[in-house]
C-alpha cells in the first residue's frame, strides 16, 4: 500500500468518526431529542403541562411502529421530535395541501382566479376534455369536484377504480378524490401567475418559515404522458419543516410578523366543503384538507383525539400533517417509503391518542 492510499484511509477513518460524534452526540431533553436551529421547544413536557411518563408510555409505542419521525409542536413550541426529523422523506399526496397553501397565497394576490373554466384557460388534455368538462372552474379542482374523470398522474388503481365514468357527473355536481384535479391544478398555477409552483413552494412558503431542510433542485415535475399531461409534483420534505407548515396553519397563516397566508383561506381551504364518508368513512373534504370533525373515533376507543376537530394533509404509507386547533397542536408522522415501510392510519390515529393522553 503506497503512501497515498495509507492516508486516504486515514482521511476517511477521521471523517467517519467525526460523523459518529455529531450523530451520537447528547442532543436531547428527558422527553426527546431536540430540534436544533431556530426551532424553540419546551425545557420538558413538565414544564408545559404534560405527564412526561405517559409520552414516554407514546414514544415507547412509537419506537415499535415501522415510522420515520414524528414532530409535535404544542403552543407555537416543540414538545418532542423523534426518529429521523431531518430526513426529507416523499410527501406522497401531503404535497396537495401544500399547493392548496401555494393557491391561497396568489388568491390573496389576485393572480388566480377560482372561477375561472377549464375552457376560459385554455386547459385540455390528451385524450381531450368533453365540452361539459370543460366547464369545471378551478374552485371545483381544489374541492374535488371537477367532474373531469380523466385518467392522471401518480393514480393508484384504487383511486382509478373509485372514479366514476367520464360523464356521469356535471362539475361540482359531486366529490371525489381524483388526482386529474390536483394535478391540473399545477397546470394552472404556472400558466397564470409570474411563478411555479416548485419556486413559489419555495420562496413564496418555505423560505418564509425558515425551512432547513428542503433542497429544491432534487424536486420536480413528473409526468406519465400515456395517462395525461398534466404532471404530478410530489417532493421530499422533512418532519421538522412539515412541522412549520401545520404551525403556519394553526396560527392562521401568520408567521412572526407577516401574514403569509389569510386568515380567511385557512378557514375556508380548511371548512367541510365535502363529505368523504365513501372514500374514508366518517371524515370531509376541504381544499385538498382532511377534515376529522369533533367526536370522530370514539366509538373505536380513541379517546382524547376525538374530542378535538382535526384537519390534515395525508399521504401514502402514513405521512401526516395533523392541526388541532383547540388543542394549539401540530402533529407530523413521517415514513420512509424509499425503503418499503407502511404504518396504516389506524395505528397513526393510536399513537396521535397516546400523546394527547399526555395532556388530557
Amino acid at each position: 500500500m503506497n503512501k497515498h492510499m495509507k492516508f486516504l484511509l486515514v482521511l476517511l477513518s477521521i471523517v467517519f468518526l467525526f460523523v459518529s460524534c455529531i450523530n451520537d452526540s447528547d442532543n436531547s431533553t428527558p422527553d426527546g431529542p431536540v430540534i436544533e436551529g431556530t426551532w424553540p421547544f419546551w425545557e420538558s413536557a413538565a414544564v408545559a403541562g404534560w405527564s412526561t411518563e405517559k409520552l414516554e408510555q407514546a414514544r415507547a409505542h412509537f419506537s415499535l411502529m415501522d415510522s420515520a419521525a414524528v414532530v409535535v409542536v404544542y403552543q407555537g413550541k416543540v414538545l418532542c421530535a423523534w426518529g429521523d426529523y431531518r430526513g426529507g422523506y416523499l410527501t406522497h399526496s401531503v404535497r396537495k395541501s401544500f399547493m392548496s397553501a401555494v393557491y391561497g397565497i396568489y388568491v390573496d394576490r389576485g393572480q388566480l382566479d377560482l372561477n375561472k373554466t377549464m375552457e376560459e384557460l385554455g386547459i385540455d388534455d390528451v385524450p381531450p376534455l368533453t365540452r361539459d368538462e370543460k366547464q369545471a372552474m378551478v374552485i371545483h379542482l381544489l374541492q374535488a369536484r371537477s367532474g373531469v374523470y380523466h385518467t392522471a398522474a401518480a393514480e393508484t388503481q384504487s383511486m382509478h377504480d373509485y372514479k366514476p365514468e367520464r360523464g356521469t357527473y356535471a362539475p361540482g355536481e359531486f366529490w371525489c378524490y381524483n388526482n386529474w384535479d390536483f394535478n391540473a391544478l399545477a397546470t394552472i398555477f404556472d400558466q397564470e401567475t409570474d411563478s411555479d409552483f416548485f419556486t413559489a413552494l419555495n420562496e413564496d412558503l418555505l423560505q418564509k418559515l425558515g425551512a432547513e431542510d428542503y433542497i429544491p433542485q432534487i424536486n420536480g415535475y413528473s409526468y406519465q404522458l400515456d395517462r395525461s399531461i398534466h404532471p404530478a409534483y410530489g417532493f421530499r420534505i422533512s418532519a421538522r419543516d412539515c412541522a412549520r407548515f401545520g404551525l403556519l396553519f394553526l396560527q392562521n397563516g401568520k408567521w412572526g410578523d407577516e401574514q403569509i397566508i389569510s386568515p380567511e383561506w385557512v378557514a375556508e381551504s380548511t371548512a367541510m366543503v365535502s363529505d368523504a364518508g365513501d372514500y374514508f368513512p366518517g371524515t370531509y373534504y376541504g381544499y385538498m384538507w382532511w377534515i376529522y370533525p369533533q367526536g370522530y373515533g370514539a366509538e373505536w376507543g380513541l379517546l382524547y383525539s376525538s374530542r378535538f376537530r382535526t384537519y390534515a394533509a395525508l399521504g401514502a404509507y402514513g405521512q401526516v400533517i395533523a392541526v388541532i386547533p383547540d388543542a394549539e397542536l401540530v402533529f407530523v408522522h413521517r415514513v420512509n417509503s424509499y425503503q418499503g415501510d407502511d404504518v396504516p392510519l389506524s395505528d397513526i390515529t393510536v399513537l396521535l391518542d397516546k400523546i394527547l393522553a399526555a395532556r388530557y
